[in-house]
């Protein structure tokens, strides 16, 4: 007796070959490698919303500092700027030099602290950041410190908005840099602990 058709691996009536199964479901091929295939369309892998980024690393290995550690180091350092700065106005009773004052602080203050020492205003000491060189790591050079403060002193001057702005830039800046740093070509980056 033949065998029943519909029982076993036997061919179909009429004879011939079955067809091939269907693809798998999605229009992907198989994988192959034991790997996915990758997304339609050349998309990449995007993380989800609340996913911290990977943090900037500069040219000489450092991490660069957190734009929010940058902002508050900067209002530190715009308290004792505006300290010094009222008690040099008490002291020299000038009205020319008084409406400089604050610039003229911050120009000397940020350039000094920045080229001496390990790199660091009190603000970033504060909250273990340093200002540096960004291509070597290395303290920046009087001329670069300068340069760096000079902008920001100028910023300074009008109102204060720009320097505002100029501090905040970091938070949108893909390089995490404020304008002085592009000037300066600067960075701040984190300090390591026990550094």
């Amino acid at each position: 007796m033949p065998p029943d058709p519909g029982q076993g691996n036997y061919p179909p009536p009429g004879g011939g070959t079955p067809p091939p199964p269907p693809p798998p479901p999605g229009g992907y091929p198989p994988p192959t490698g034991g790997g996915y295939p990758p997304p339609p369309g050349g998309q990449q892998f995007v993380p989800p919303p609340g996913t911290p980024a990977a943090p900037l690393i500069t040219a000489f290995g450092a991490t660069v500092a957190d734009p929010g550690k940058r902002i508050l180091s900067a209002l530190i350092d715009g308290l004792i700027i505006s300290v010094v700065a009222f008690i040099l106005r008490l002291v020299i009773n000038s009205f020319i030099i008084d409406i400089f004052m604050w610039a003229i602080v911050l120009l000397v203050y940020v350039a000094v602290m920045t080229m001496q020492g390990k790199g660091q205003t009190v603000g970033q000491m504060a909250l273990n950041l340093r200002t540096a060189d960004k291509t070597t790591g290395a303290n920046l050079d009087s001329g670069k410190a300068f340069a760096r403060s000079g902008v920001m002193a100028a910023l300074s001057i009008v109102c204060g908005i720009p320097l505002l702005i100029d501090v905040l830039s970091p938070l949108w800046d893909k390089e995490k840099e404020t304008w002085h740093d592009k000037v300066a070509n600067s960075c701040v980056v984190e300090v390591p602990q026990g550094a």
